[in-house]
């Protein structure tokens, strides 16, 4: 006899008579990471909704019952990620966003590296997702999550924030005229923070909200400034 993760129903068999989640949920690790990137590039199905709402509805909550076992009306977080990744990139290629205007040009072309990044924006976002979980383990390490945990908490957060970046687009177009794109991008940055602290404190919900804020805004700083320099760094070898 099985006890559904998903929905706590009695059953026999390998899928739920209630709800149809395999009685059998992966384990975060390495392997279930790859398998959803794979998924993620060649699938897209009718639980990316589902998510999207609940992110934005209950964001910490509906990651710790995923990473618990409900997972069959979600869609799978790096799959979530790639995809609102891949369409913010593309809204910001076609719109001609560019948060580089204020760069000095004279060092390199800023406008032909806000055009590769916006090309190239899921792949960067990817390869920014470990450092995020790495820090938020380290942080908030007392809290029992793997790594790979924190792959699937970090990768759910950040197609949130950029579903919000995505509404906030027409304010760059906005700022763009009106030369204030650092205001904007400032703005962003602090609504990031919220938006990762407001899921972090219902994730870890068995931490008080001001411990949760500090150990939030820590991660996501180290985080940062971490990407920051290694981009700093790949730049500077590339002009020298």
């Amino acid at each position: 006899m099985n006890i559904c993760k998903n929905c706590g129903n009695k059953f026999e068999g390998r899928y739920c008579s209630n709800c149809g989640q395999d009685a059998h949920t992966h384990p975060i690790n390495g392997h279930y990471i790859w398998h959803d990137i794979q998924h993620g590039l060649l699938h897209i199905h009718k639980g990316f909704f589902y998510t999207a709402a609940q992110l934005f509805i209950r964001p910490g909550d509906c990651i710790r019952g995923f990473v618990k076992g409900k997972r069959i009306q979600h869609f799978g977080p790096i799959s979530m990620l790639i995809l609102v990744a891949t369409l913010y990139g593309f809204l910001y290629h076609i719109l001609h966003v560019n948060v580089m205007k204020f760069a000095p040009h004279e060092i390199m072309d800023f406008d032909k590296l806000n055009e590769w990044a916006a090309t190239h924006y899921a792949f960067i976002t990817l390869f920014t997702l470990p450092f995020y979980a790495f820090f938020s383990n380290l942080i908030f390490r007392k809290q029992g999550y793997n790594f790979y945990e924190h792959i699937v908490l970090n990768s759910y957060l950040a197609a949130q924030r950029l579903s919000f970046h995505i509404l906030a687009l027409p304010l760059f177009l906005l700022a763009r005229k009106q030369g204030d794109i650092n205001f904007v991008s400032g703005v962003l940055t602090v609504l990031d923070i919220l938006l990762l602290f407001r899921g972090y404190v219902q994730f870890f919900n068995g931490m008080t909200k001001t411990k949760a804020f500090f150990y939030t805004t820590a991660s996501y700083l180290l985080a940062t400034f971490t990407i920051a320099l290694l981009f700093s760094l790949i730049l500077a070898a590339i002009i020298l």
